[in-house]
């Protein structure tokens, strides 16, 4: 985007999508400042629901951490840095704050080692059932698959239960 004085008028070029087409055209620079501050203005905020999952993210992240006494529960390395995984995606709402669909891993058992949890998947799993057992994991794999339909009121007794 570029500059353009015209007259006393100074005016940017802009290009943008009108019903599918990329157009070129000229805006006064002053409308164009206007806009991008009332943009910038309106930054989405957090909903209190989406506030609370954020809470209850930490909480569970250190209650996984805590329950293996910060400790990789695969390689059992106490200096590295640890990180809470998610057994079943956070995507999976109604198994996202579940204790039981945590594990506490070291960085490299977690992202980057050759039989990490994200990158070698079926490895991870195979290991996994050996871990914990073959049932806690199928147990988990079917809540994972269920409708969520948390409330707020669900999110705050869990918020409660993390504590």
């Amino acid at each position: 985007m570029k500059l353009i004085e015209i007259g006393s008028q100074t005016y940017r070029e802009c290009t943008v999508k009108y019903i599918g087409l990329w157009v070129t055209g000229l805006i006064l620079e002053s409308e164009y400042q206007e806009k991008l501050a009332n943009k910038k203005a309106k930054k989405r905020t957090k909903t209190p629901r989406k506030k609370l999952e954020a809470e209850l993210d930490i909480l569970w992240s250190e209650k996984v951490k805590e329950n293996a006494r910060y400790t990789c529960e695969k390689c059992g390395a106490t200096d590295k840095q640890l990180n809470s995984h998610h057994i079943f995606s956070r995507a999976h709402r109604s198994t996202r704050f579940l204790l039981e669909n945590g594990i506490c891993l070291c960085v490299g058992c977690h992202t980057f080692g050759n039989e990490s949890a994200h990158l070698d998947p079926n490895s991870f799993r195979k290991w996994l059932e050996s871990y914990r057992g073959v049932a806690p994991i199928e147990w988990l794999e079917i809540q994972s698959k269920g409708r969520a339909g948390l409330t707020v009121s669900d999110l705050e007794f869990m918020k409660y239960k993390l504590r």
